[in-house]
């Protein structure tokens, strides 16, 4: 679609769909980490972001990231996996053709 979609309603649509968000990195096998959590070792220094290691795409989550910022994060990611063969919900679809 060519809607144009106002800051609010990028913030509504990530609310929505970042449990489907969620569930679907796992499904794809991306690796999700939570950076600043309780035992986290060396990754509790992370920013938050997107990177490949060794082949593998990895989302750093700092700890208290707004979920409008990590929905955006786990979108990005999921750009950059193979969907192919993995159910991807239609809202999710929607969002990921959609920027």
């Amino acid at each position: 679609g060519g809607a144009h979609r106002g800051p609010g309603e990028v913030v509504q649509v990530s609310d929505r769909i970042l449990p489907l968000l969620r569930g679907l990195s796992e499904k794809v096998g991306l690796r999700v980490v939570r950076a600043g959590a309780e035992g986290a070792g060396p990754e509790a220094a992370l920013r938050s972001g997107v990177c490949v290691v060794h082949g593998k795409t990895l989302v750093v989550l700092e700890r208290g990231i707004p979920p409008a910022e990590e929905a955006r994060l786990l979108l990005e990611a999921l750009r950059k996996a193979d969907l192919s063969g993995v159910f991807v919900p239609p809202a999710v679809r929607e969002v990921l053709e959609g920027e």
